[in-house]
């Protein structure tokens, strides 16, 4: 005993150490078990397949201390989507290039191969044989939806139902719409409806002739009807719906378009459905970060009305959220500001930068001065609590005189000031931006990797780092017969 006693004093430290390694590591153990998805044998019947066009790591943060800092808290707020138990992160190049644009993405995410920059799954002609998950589901006896912010012949959505040399043959985009066997179509609308040359023959007609029901009110829904194609009423030049900051309560919101389709297909025996948050990437190629945060917020309530029908079939569910590309190169702080922070300022912004512009450009087609321009952004842009300092004031009347300035137009200076977008909105925007300490690197898109994030059966297929062209693939595997 006196030998064990010994033995103990002198080794008794290392013995501490390797209890409490095996404690340690019986803990990581019990949390893995408690954490790790859920794989069941049941078959998925309902699939929800989320992509928030341009979001990035910082535009989920920014988000997040946003709505925290709402409450005079500091840390983070989760959303609807980042409490999903299944986080990975996607590789975005496309074929031809690092930095990806929203047809190559669109077309990676939907087919699972890589394409070309501003190529919709053409893949140098040789498509015919080739489809999209979406179609591929149809053909596995999944009725399908297909929803967007904008319009549903933009890259995007189009990547899901169309093969195209140019992202840019919207008409053409949309004529294979009209003659696609998606069930539900929801949210924007046709661009180019009429061809670039507005004398062929209207999109929303063929649609007609093919079965679809056309409404834009939710009573005017027919859930017994064949198609059902549940269009905004409100649709700007490029039939891209409202931003949320601008929408005030007036119009239906991503959810509403959802909610309708998951009533409209639920009656099925299995759906697909594909959702795109497309003007999040629209409010980062404008720098324009209060919009950014309504957007994604949401976006995230349509994530959540999803979430909300896995509750019920938590079994035969899968959710998939994730985005196409980073936009902006946003970054939450800037040099002029150190490490102070107020996230909370963007609140303080009333409406979106494309709104203003247009107040702007319709005062401009009135000859207003500037005086009176700049009472109408402090009166409609601006919350009634900001005080525009002397530097912000002259930030603004310089946005203006280089907007009446023709010659510096296309300048470097100019794009570098503004991107291509109206001064004096743009300006006024990154007064809102600078008091929050919201900076970025672009106002195009950035190489960055994206997050994904997913909920319910089959969803460790997506945990981890994937490239884009994964992903359908995953998907196909869980939804084959």
């Amino acid at each position: 005993m006196i030998i064990i006693y010994k033995l103990y004093q002198k080794y008794r430290n290392y013995f501490y150490e390797l209890l409490s390694l095996t404690l340690l590591l019986f803990v990581f153990a019990s949390c893995n078990q408690v954490s790790k998805p859920e794989k069941n044998d049941a078959e998925v019947k309902y699939v929800f397949y989320f992509i928030a066009d341009g979001l990035g790591y910082s535009h989920i943060s920014l988000t997040e201390a946003y709505l925290a800092n709402l409450n005079n808290e500091i840390g983070a707020v989760s959303l609807t989507m980042t409490d999903f138990p299944v986080h990975g992160m996607v590789n975005t190049f496309s074929k031809n290039r690092q930095t990806t644009g929203s047809a190559a993405a669109g077309t990676a995410m939907a087919y699972g191969r890589k394409e070309d920059i501003n190529k919709i799954a053409y893949f140098d002609g040789d498509f015919k044989e080739s489809k999209s998950i979406l179609q591929l589901a149809a053909d596995y006896g999944y009725a399908n939806g297909l929803i967007s912010t904008v319009s549903l012949n933009h890259a995007t959505p189009a990547a899901f139902y169309a093969n195209a040399p140019s992202r840019k043959k919207y008409y053409e985009i949309a004529l294979q719409l009209s003659s696609s066997t998606i069930d539900y179509l929801g949210g924007g609308g046709l661009y180019k409806n009429t061809g670039d040359d507005l004398m062929q023959l209207d999109v929303y007609n063929i649609l007609l002739q093919n079965g679809y029901n056309i409404v834009s009110q939710k009573s005017d829904v027919d859930y017994n009807s064949g198609k059902l194609y549940f269009k905004s009423h409100k649709l700007f030049s490029e039939a891209e719906m409202p931003y949320a900051i601008d929408n005030k309560d007036k119009y239906y919101m991503l959810k509403d378009f959802l909610q309708v389709g998951i009533d409209f297909l639920k009656g099925k025996e299995k759906f697909f459905i594909v959702i795109e948050g497309g003007k999040i990437d629209w409010a980062s190629h404008e720098n324009d970060a209060a919009t950014i945060v309504n957007e994604i917020i949401d976006f995230d309530m349509a994530v959540k009305s999803a979430y909300e029908f896995y509750l019920k079939y938590p079994d035969e569910t899968l959710i998939i959220v994730s985005s196409d590309h980073e936009t902006g190169g946003l970054a939450l702080g800037i040099n002029k500001n150190s490490y102070e922070t107020d996230f909370a300022a963007l609140n303080l912004q009333k409406i979106s930068q494309f709104e203003l512009s247009n107040k702007v450009s319709v005062m401009r087609r009135k000859n207003k001065t500037w005086s009176e321009i700049l009472k109408m952004i402090k009166l409609e842009f601006f919350d009634s609590s900001i005080q525009l300092n002397e530097e912000e004031q002259s930030m603004l009347e310089l946005a203006y005189l280089h907007s009446i300035t023709p010659s510096l137009i296309g300048s470097f200076n100019y794009r570098e000031l503004y991107g291509t977008y109206c001064p004096i909105s743009f300006t006024a925007t990154r007064i809102i931006n600078n008091r929050a300490s919201v900076g970025f690197t672009t106002t195009y898109h950035t190489a960055a990797a994206v997050p994904i994030f997913s909920i319910g059966n089959n969803s460790q297929l997506f945990l981890g780092s994937m490239d884009n062209t994964e992903i359908p693939i995953k998907i196909q595997k869980v939804i084959k017969p």
